[in-house]
Formats: structure tokens, sequence, C-alpha cells
């Protein structure tokens, strides 16, 4: 039986950014975001994406939806490359399908329209409805993440964070997408309004087969909705697994120290903790061999000059370590 194409797919993808000479004979430095991701994602399935903040999971979320140029590799989305910008008729039919909700909600919002405004403006570029029928189906949307109607005619500084965040996953979903990128979905909202954003992005899945990239720094409500988890480390996944069998069995290091530092209900149930040495090596000037043997009490001489390679440690499990079991 043939297995039906991914309907995200990642190969090879990279992004460095230049950075800037403070004197003129100096040579150009770059720092290195994300390089040598390969991923793949099937409609109607979540895929985590978790690690410490400058991992690159926000660079390559944008990347993914294609809002951010990669330096190397490929993006493709139900088996084409994603579209230029510059070919408007064609990125805008695959932005319909592929939308992401941003971490900065205040900053994705423009403070000079109304809510309703702005979940409506998808509606209108995308030309989903009669134009008279688009209020309703965007008081709608808002209805979908529990937002009340009578915020329609209010402004973004007239709400709280919780709200804002709302307002821009309901503006995404709107235009009907195939695959949400989530960068940090939940994290501006209270516990109990967590479960209630989470349980819609579910229900919806479940009802539209909708596919999600699910960038977090919260393994618990990763845990939660995620099929699938990669861990990211300085710009690279390190370990790749069934969400179960990640945190009943975390090979890589960097993952067992993650997910040992989550809090447990039970402080009797406490576990030991890895601990990590220092901080995360600099992007700029990242070290040689793995990038992780700085901070891992199981590097060996190896590590420290070569860089090692994906491999399976059981089905659907990869990582990328030379000492995992």
């Amino acid at each position: 039986m043939t297995l039906p194409a991914p309907l995200l797919e990642v190969e090879a993808l990279g992004r460095s950014f230049p950075l800037r000479r403070h004197l003129p004979w100096q040579s150009r430095r770059h720092l290195l975001a994300v390089t040598g991701i390969d991923l793949a994602l099937a409609a109607g399935e979540t895929l985590g994406l978790v690690g410490e903040s400058g991992s690159g999971k926000s660079t390559l979320g944008r990347m993914v939806a294609g809002i951010l140029p990669p330096s190397e590799g490929q993006v493709r989305f139900a088996g084409q490359p994603l579209a230029d910008p510059r070919n408007t008729q064609a990125h805008r039919a695959q932005a319909r399908r592929l939308q992401l909700v941003f971490q900065d909600a205040l900053g994705a919002l423009n403070p000079r329209l109304t809510i309703g405004r702005q979940v409506a403006e998808v509606l209108d570029i995308h030309a989903i409805a009669a134009p008279a029928e688009r209020p309703g189906h965007a008081v709608a949307a808002l209805a979908q993440v529990g937002l009340a109607a009578e915020l329609f005619h209010r402004y973004p500084h007239e709400i709280s964070g919780g709200q804002r965040q709302r307002v821009v996953i309901a503006r995404a979903l709107a235009a009907g997408p195939d695959l949400l990128v989530c960068d940090e979905p939940v994290s501006a909202l209270d516990v109990s309004v967590q479960a209630q954003v989470i349980q819609v992005l579910l229900t919806l899945q479940r009802e539209r087969g909708i596919a999600y990239l699910f960038i977090s720094h919260d393994l618990r409500v990763v845990r939660q909705v995620c099929d699938r988890i990669a861990v990211m480390y300085l710009g690279r996944i390190v370990e790749e697994a069934p969400g179960e069998a990640l945190f009943a069995a975390p090979r890589h290091p960097y993952t067992q120290a993650l997910i040992a530092a989550v809090p447990v209900d039970d402080p009797r149930r406490r576990r030991p903790r890895p601990l990590l040495a220092g901080e995360p090596p600099s992007p700029i000037a990242p070290p040689p061999g793995c990038p992780f043997h700085p901070r891992c009490s199981l590097a060996e001489a190896r590590c420290r000059t070569e860089a090692p390679r994906p491999r399976a440690v059981a089905p659907g499990h990869r990582v990328t370590c030379h000492v995992a079991a």
C-alpha cells in the first residue's frame, strides 16, 4: 500500500543571519539560527517543537510559514515548494491553507483596526463568503476561541493579553487552513484559558483534519496535544519521537534534562534532575563536534570533534547523539 505524501516536508533547512561589522576590515560573521533540519508532517497530525529560548524554534516556524526565506534547503507544502511572495496569486492561495499564529499577539494586531475588522480582513483577502456575510463569519470565528461578540468593535489595547492571543488564533482559523504553525499559542494565557484554547484546537483538528506545527517551551502542554515531538538545541533537531515514547524513554541527554525539569504534582515523586552545566553556546561561534558536548556529562572524546548524525533507535524514534543508547 502506498502511503499518502506528507502535507509538509522540510529538507536540509537552514537559516543564518549576517552580523554587522564594527570595523571595515573585519570579516563578516553570521549567526547560525537553524541548520540541517529534516521534518515531515502528515495531514491531521500535530508535531511539537520544543527547546530552550534561542534554540531556533520560532525561526524554523517562520520559514515553514513562508514569511522568512531559508538560507539553504527547501520547504514543500502539499507537494509543492512554498510560493514566492512576489507571485501574488500562488502565494495567496497557499497562504490560505498555511497560517501562522504569532507569539507576540500585540505586535501581530493592528492597533488602529477593531478586532472584528482584523478577523474579517482575512475573509476579504481570500474572498471567503459574500461580503455581507463576512462580519457574521468573523463573530463565529471569535466564538470558536471563547470570545464574546461584544469584542467585535473593540481595539487591541482595550482587551487583555489572553484575549488578544485568542484573537490571533481566531484570525488564523478564519481562513480555513490545512496547517497551522502555532508559535507559543497559549503561553500568554491563564491555565484555565489555556485548557479552553487547547480543547478548541483539538476539536477543530478532529472536525477539519487540521495539522499543527506546535512550538512551545511548555512540555506539559506539548505532551497533551502532540502526536510527535522534535527537540531542538542550538538550531538543530537532537531527538524526534512519538510523544509518549519520548517521555517514557528519552535518549538524548538534553531531552532527558528537559523532561526531568518538568514540575510534578506530588513532591514525593520528585525525579533526580541531570544538571546542565553552563549556558547554551553562542550561535555565532558554535562549538566543534556535537554542539551539546560542552554541557553534557556523558561527552566522549569524539563528541568534541565529530558531529553526530541522526540515527534510528526505535520505530519512529531518531536521535542525534554518539552516546545515546
